[in-house]
């Protein structure tokens, strides 16, 4: 993908809004939602049908993935510094808070 991501209301196209994720590397939905995940190399944005339901913060310092995704969970890799193995994490689905892993705040 690689580009800027937009949620647009298709039945108002005049209603969009930019998705705070760049550039958008991949996207996939959320089991059993109205959800669709949107990301980047260090950050994660929901869009749903009223548009971006949250965004995290910074994940990691590069290369994330998303492994698995079911209604309540998220689990991710991603490195955390540089030239290192990546380490998995998971985020609330609903929320996009961080509840396992390692976190990126703490290498500051």
């Amino acid at each position: 993908m690689g580009e800027q991501g937009f949620a647009i209301d298709v039945s108002s196209p005049d209603d969009w809004e930019e998705v705070d994720v760049w550039p958008v590397e991949e996207e996939c939905a959320v089991e059993g939602t109205q959800q669709r995940l949107v990301w980047d190399w260090i950050s994660i944005a929901s869009v749903g049908p009223g548009g971006v339901t949250w965004c995290s913060e910074r994940l990691c310092l590069d290369d994330l993935e998303i492994i698995r995704v079911s209604e309540d969970r998220i689990i991710c890799r991603g490195t955390f510094r540089a030239s290192e193995e990546t380490e998995e994490f998971v985020l609330d689905a609903a929320s996009g808070r961080q509840i396992s892993g390692l976190r990126f705040e703490d290498f500051g």
